[in-house]
Formats: structure tokens, sequence, C-alpha cells
């Protein structure tokens, strides 16, 4: 599922700064998702003013996902990215867009919960490997 490392020849080259500003930027990410979590918590669908509320939070979030896929996608962002960019931010975006595929007008109901959810645990997954210790992707041997 998370090929994003295989060749990932810049990991190693990551200076603290990129991996502490990818760290920040995932974890807005997953409190984005969080936010959007809370509202369904009930597990229940959500009517009226509160699907509303609900689907611009979506709309948002999938829109900010857009712009970080778009900035990647091309070969200017790419050569413009820094390691943690291409090995972390790009692919765990490019996979959580992939786990939000319902669209953001539909009843915000368990669907959602089940998009969000696995869209968290990808978003997860790459802040672990961010994370310095034994389970991180980043940690110095010395």
């Amino acid at each position: 599922m998370h090929a994003c490392l295989q060749g990932a020849t810049g990991v190693r080259q990551m200076n603290v700064e990129d991996q502490q500003t990818m760290l920040g930027e995932l974890t807005a990410i997953r409190a984005d998702v969080d936010s959007i979590l809370d509202m369904l918590r009930h597990d229940r669908s959500l009517r009226g003013l509160e699907a509303a509320t609900a689907q611009e939070r979506f709309r948002e979030l999938k829109d900010k996902l857009r712009a970080i896929h778009k900035r990647g996608s091309t070969l200017r962002g790419m050569h413009g990215a820094n390691a943690a960019e291409r090995a972390f931010l790009f692919p765990a975006v490019r996979e959580a867009l992939c786990d939000l595929a319902i669209a953001t007008n539909t009843v915000p109901d368990r669907r959602w919960v089940d998009c969000l959810c696995a869209a968290r645990a990808t978003v997860e997954w790459y802040i672990a490997g961010l994370q310095p210790g034994p389970r991180g992707g980043c940690r110095r041997k010395g």
C-alpha cells in the first residue's frame, strides 16, 4: 500500500527542519479529518445545517489536498520539492485523496466515516514514518 519509500533516495538527506515542516502539514491534515469525524461521532446521518457545515469542511479538506497534490504532480513541483515532500507529503496526500473518493455533496453518514477513517489511517502511517524512534523512517544512527 505504501510503496512511496521504495526508491525514495532523498529520505536520508532530509534535514530536521524539513521533517518538522512535513510533520506540521500532515498533522494539520489529520486535525482537519478529525474535526469532520467529530461531527459524525454519534454514528448517525447529519441533516440540515449540520450536514451543510460538514459538507463545507469536507470540501475545504479535499480542496486543500488537491492543491498539495497539484503542487507535487508537476515536474517543476517535484524538482523543487525537498526529500520529505517527495517521500512523505505527496504520497500521503495522493493516497488520502483516493481514500476520500466520496462526493462532498452526499449525506454525511457512515460512508463518510469509513472514508475519513481510511484517510486518517493513511496520514497516520506517514506521520509515524517521520517520527523519530524505532517506527520512524528518519531516525539517525549514531
